[in-house]
């Protein structure tokens, strides 16, 4: 358990650093009105002080009573990561922002446009669909048109 916590904590930290260089180069390639950087910088503020929190706390836990103690830096980093989950706002405001501008992106998205399936519902409708059914023309437009989206 000990090692699969120190795998999923460099994990953790690679990932936010990753977000953090792609919310960067963002900013130096499209500037920092561009949607999806603002969407970046959202997840970034949000993601990097409650990783790092999550990390910091897990080290506590790996090292028992010896994380709490003055002879570990551990207890002063949880406690700055706290404080910095405060700082820019609270998290839910900036999930809440990147969440919204996802929505946006994702009305631009040509999947949106296409038909949702309905399964036929009433009596003796079937309760699953087995591969020797019969296609209706709707449905089979539905997926021509997914196909001609996809490429």
């Amino acid at each position: 358990a000990v090692l699969e916590d120190v795998a999923r904590a460099r994990c953790d930290i690679d990932a936010a650093r990753h977000l953090v260089r792609e919310a960067a180069a963002l900013m130096d390639s499209v500037g920092n009105t561009d949607p999806k950087t603002r969407q970046r910088l959202s997840i970034v503020k949000a993601l990097v002080p409650e990783t790092l929190q999550r990390v910091a706390d897990q080290s506590i836990q790996l090292h028992g009573a010896m994380g709490v103690c003055a002879d570990t830096p551990l207890t002063s980093i949880w406690a700055a990561a706290r404080v910095l989950r405060l700082a820019d706002g609270p998290d839910a405001v900036h999930w809440r922002k990147a969440g919204q501008l996802e929505l946006l992106r994702q009305r631009e998205n040509p999947l949106a446009r296409l038909p949702y399936y309905s399964p036929p519902r009433g009596d003796g409708a079937p309760v699953f669909r087995r591969t020797a059914d019969p296609v209706s023309a709707e449905s089979a437009a539905a997926v021509e048109a997914f196909e001609r989206v996809m490429g």
